[in-house]
């Protein structure tokens, strides 16, 4: 049985919420718009969500939310980014960096930052063979240039993915 944290709360919101199937994770802002409201933040398995998973957060929301408060339902924007890595001696097969570089991504939440050392240690992870011929690997992103921090209601995506020169379309249009 599911733990309950009643009624009326940003926690049972939450709880509400993320019991709902295709619902990846929600946060819960208290006045988020101003006194009497409540801005719930949330994250689909498909963006944009469909509309009849939209009406049932909605019901979910209804239901759990105090009765006076103004209830603000946001559904996350990708923002693609195009990131194009060099990768200086080492051998390695483009689909390990590939698979690496997206679940990064992909493991990022809605609001959280692309940070270019961390994609840079998990390429360096996945290719390490903890042999000491290749200490000399050289992994750098140029492009983004700089860390990328989404808006609170952003969740970052690739949508190109360069790899020495070859490109990879992961998403976008």
């Amino acid at each position: 049985m599911a733990k309950s944290f009643g009624k009326c709360t940003d926690s049972a919101i939450k709880f509400a919420v993320e019991e709902v199937d295709g619902v990846l994770s929600c946060t819960v802002v208290d006045m988020m718009n101003g006194v009497g409201t409540t801005g719930v933040i949330v994250s689909t398995s498909v963006i944009p969500p469909p509309p009849e998973l939209t009406a049932e957060i909605g019901s979910v929301v209804k239901d759990t939310k105090a009765s006076g408060i103004k209830a603000f339902i946001v559904y996350p924007t990708i923002n693609y980014i195009n990131v194009n890595v060099t990768i200086t001696n080492a051998e390695f097969d483009d689909n390990a960096v590939v698979e690496t570089v997206s679940n990064y991504v992909n493991s990022l939440d809605i609001g959280q930052s692309f940070i270019i050392f961390q994609a840079e240690r998990k390429i360096g992870n996945v290719l390490d063979t903890n042999d000491v011929d290749n200490d000399d690997i050289d992994i750098t992103i140029t492009e983004p240039t700089s860390n990328r921090v989404p808006t609170p209601t952003e969740i970052i995506r690739v949508d190109t993915l360069t790899i020495n020169g070859t490109s990879y379309k992961l998403g976008g249009e």
